[in-house]
């Protein structure tokens, strides 16, 4: 075990006490705060779904059992992190390029909110990846495929390294503002499931709930301005992932290109997992927004030959 630990740590040039000591440990906490929050979705959900209060189809229910907790915890991680990176970014935009990448290693620098903030969002950032990639890969293909694993591999590979040589501030909250589209992401596919999409056949309007009228009427009131609830998370959804994924992460590797040469402290592999997983992400976010571009050209397409 010490072998491993030490070719580790040569990999980065790290302190190794700062790891295995201190950050392991909190990183922990993260891990479990991720799995109760999961296990408690997962067994909400499952409540609900066998109780007479359930509205889903039963070809629906099934599905909806299995996945929605992972997507109630995704919700709750994306709200957490994003207005966090905001905050980050907020920071550490006003200091020079050279900080920004590469905070100074004194007692004053450390423990600062600019560099402590990030270094806490990046051990809830790096629990959650570790937990998501677990269900995913328990639930395949159900909650994401190859693609999820590339991101979720590649954003892990900046948090490794971004903690444990004190790097990259900047750029860590810059990458993980991106969660904020993840957050309309969620909410469209709870509405999807939940009979707003395009279809009705996965709502039946159960037998207990005809005693409740109120309740009835504002399940049918909402069913009938489902429409307009689906363009809003869509359209959110859409732009926040342009500003948020295109627009902010392609400003930040055209920062990061010429910031480069102050990331001293990692050494070549490090500096290579960090700046590689930027990438990765960056191109998966140019392909996801592709393919979120096509379905929008192709519905617009739709609705204008319905309607001459």
């Amino acid at each position: 075990m010490s072998t491993l630990v030490e070719r580790i740590v040569w990999l980065f040039e790290i302190d190794s006490d700062r790891i295995w000591h201190v950050e392991a440990v909190r990183l922990s906490v993260w891990l479990f705060i991720w799995s109760i929050l999961g296990m408690l979705s997962d067994w909400a959900i499952a409540r609900w779904c066998d109780s007479k209060r359930c509205f889903l189809h039963p070809s629906s229910k099934e599905e909806f059992r299995a996945t929605a907790g992972s997507y109630i915890t995704s919700l709750v991680h994306s709200l957490l992190v994003s207005f966090r990176g905001i905050d980050h970014i907020r920071r550490t935009l006003p200091l020079p390029m050279d900080v920004r990448i590469q905070p100074p290693l004194n007692v004053g620098a450390i423990d600062s909110v600019a560099w402590l903030g990030p270094l806490k969002t990046n051990r809830i950032f790096m629990a959650y990846l570790l937990i998501d990639m677990v269900r995913i890969i328990l639930a395949w293909p159900k909650l994401g495929q190859y693609d999820f694993i590339f991101h979720h591999l590649g954003f892990m590979s900046v948090s490794i390294v971004g903690a444990t040589t004190i790097s990259a501030p900047f750029q860590f909250g810059w990458l993980i503002v991106g969660e904020v589209s993840t957050i309309f992401l969620n909410i469209r596919w709870f509405l999807i499931k939940l009979g707003y999409g395009a279809t009705s056949v996965t709502i039946t309007l159960p037998t207990p709930l005809s005693r409740f009228c109120l309740s009835r009427f504002l399940l049918k009131a909402s069913l009938f301005l489902r429409p307009q609830f689906m363009t809003a998370a869509n359209f959110l959804f859409a732009l926040t992932f342009f500003i948020a994924r295109i627009v902010v992460y392609t400003f930040g590797v055209y920062d990061l290109y010429y910031s480069a040469q102050y990331l001293t402290r990692p050494n070549m592999v490090g500096r290579c997992m960090l700046v590689g997983g930027i990438l990765i992400g960056y191109v998966l976010n140019l392909i996801w927004f592709k393919k979120i571009a096509l379905i929008g050209f192709s519905k617009n397409r739709k609705e204008k030959d319905k309607t001459k």
